[in-house]
């Protein structure tokens, strides 16, 4: 078991960077993320395709990207969303209900867990981190509804166009995009997977959206070179990653 070591704590002034999508909802102070920071973690690597069940401890993505996925009984597999470094692994300390959907490495991944006894002590010293759990689970709710919208509703070119704007998004709160530009190493058809696509149709989609100069790529790097256009094709606001719910702020303050 761990701490997170000085220099990850200092890299930025304000929060340690493993931390800064609790940060982002606005609910934490230093001395809150720093707490969490000192608690003990413990590093799990993950090889691509491994799973990850661990039910009885608290964990969040270091770095990679890990899936949620369901199957059908006859063994058809949905993916039913992304968990992108900063990202809760799972919800079972606020809910207390064993996850639906397995959760499973899309890459090389690194996992940190910590006990769920020592968590839970520290939320009953520093309670705004249950609101920030709390306004985590609202808002990766909101994305799991906005992909039922994306299936049912929005054309392949709009799916990728929204999802990629997200995934933009997503990355650049944590540091991982700068100027719409990342590594994003899933394959055409785990994208299909996630995007309810076949592999020919995510490789045609890809390719109107470099055809209409929206997006460039190389290897695993993706460049949005005109997001407000690919915006504009996705229909994509971000205010479904952002909201804090207001019961948070009121936990929160207490």
């Amino acid at each position: 078991m761990m701490g997170l070591s000085a220099s990850e704590i200092n890299t930025r002034p304000k929060d340690p960077p493993l931390f800064r999508r609790f940060t982002s909802t606005g609910l934490l102070d230093r001395t809150d993320t720093l707490a969490l920071a000192q608690l003990p973690w413990s590093k799990q690597s993950l090889a691509p395709h491994d799973r990850f069940e661990d039910n009885q401890s608290f964990s969040i993505v270091a770095a990679g990207i890990l899936c949620r996925e369901n199957r059908t009984p006859e063994g058809r597999r949905q993916l039913l969303g992304m968990i992108l470094p900063g990202d809760v692994c799972n919800y079972s300390l606020v809910t207390g209900l064993k996850p639906m959907t397995t959760q499973v490495a899309m890459v090389r991944s690194t996992v940190l867990t910590t006990d769920l006894d020592r968590l839970t002590a520290l939320i009953e010293l520093r309670p705004r981190i249950l609101s920030a759990l709390l306004a985590h689970l609202t808002i990766d709710n909101a994305m799991t509804e906005e992909l039922v919208l994306s299936l049912g509703c929005r054309s392949a070119l709009e799916r990728m166009a929204h999802f990629l704007c997200e995934i933009d998004y997503r990355l650049g709160r944590m540091g991982l995009s700068e100027n719409h530009q990342f590594t994003f190493s899933l394959t055409q058809a785990e994208l299909g997977h996630y995007l309810g696509l076949s592999a020919v149709h995510v490789n045609r989609t890809l390719q109107e959206l470099r055809r209409r100069k929206l997006i460039s790529t190389q290897g695993s790097r993706v460049a949005l070179t005109d997001i407000g256009g690919l915006k504009a094709v996705g229909g994509f606001s971000p205010a479904y990653l952002t909201g804090t719910p207001a019961f948070a702020h009121r936990l929160g303050a207490a």
